[in-house]
């Protein structure tokens, strides 16, 4: 028996959202910078950051790019990344 189609919408949410996390998670720890740091950066508590790294919350574009700015990089750089 086949998926619901929001279940599968919400399969593939899921997945980006791990993917940009993981991503994002990548980056800070390649520049050094802890959760905290981070959060500092990006002006959000520092469980968020984690709950983005992990993917458990899809983040909006502006969310994107204030991460892509903390990172040092564009968000396209982000989204390129990701694996599919």
């Amino acid at each position: 028996m086949e998926n619901p189609p929001d279940t599968d919408k919400d399969d593939a949410a899921g997945k980006l959202a791990k993917s940009v996390g993981k991503v994002i998670a990548g980056r800070r720890r390649n520049l050094g910078l802890s959760q905290e740091k981070l959060a500092e950066f990006v002006n959000c508590h520092r469980t968020y950051v984690g709950i983005v790294e992990r993917g458990e919350r899809n983040i909006t574009v502006y969310t994107l790019v204030s991460f892509a700015e903390a990172l040092k990089c564009l968000p396209s750089e982000i989204l390129k990344e990701m694996k599919k």
